[in-house]
């Protein structure tokens, strides 16, 4: 059976215009063909988890009771299918600056 073992994780930010967001890499290797990787794309984002009509009052103000600011770890959808499905590189580091990259593409096209 064949899997995928995580081999390394990186941080970055990542910038467009006046706005960064955190960004996540996770590159994992396969038990059974050590040229063949997949990776992750996160990005860290900020949600307010309590429902609006918990702030809401009667008259349709803004209570600011329930107010919350939980960061969670989304994954970034990609155009490259292999990144999740398994490609083959030279290395890890070449692995790496693949996934990078696609994220910038990505990125640039949003």
């Amino acid at each position: 059976m064949e899997y995928y073992e995580l081999i390394r994780t990186v941080e970055f930010d990542l910038t467009e215009d006046a706005y960064t967001k955190m960004v996540r890499v996770e590159l994992m290797r396969s038990n059974s063909n050590q040229d063949k990787y997949r990776a992750k794309l996160m990005e860290l984002r900020d949600y307010n988890m309590y429902p609006s009509i918990m702030n809401t009052g009667p008259k349709g103000e803004d209570l600011r009771n329930f107010h919350s600011a939980d960061r969670i770890w989304c994954e970034i959808p990609v155009a490259s299918y292999e990144l999740y499905m398994g490609f083959i590189s030279e290395s890890e580091e070449a692995a790496l600056q693949k996934a990078i990259e696609e994220l910038k593409v990505g990125h640039e096209g949003a």
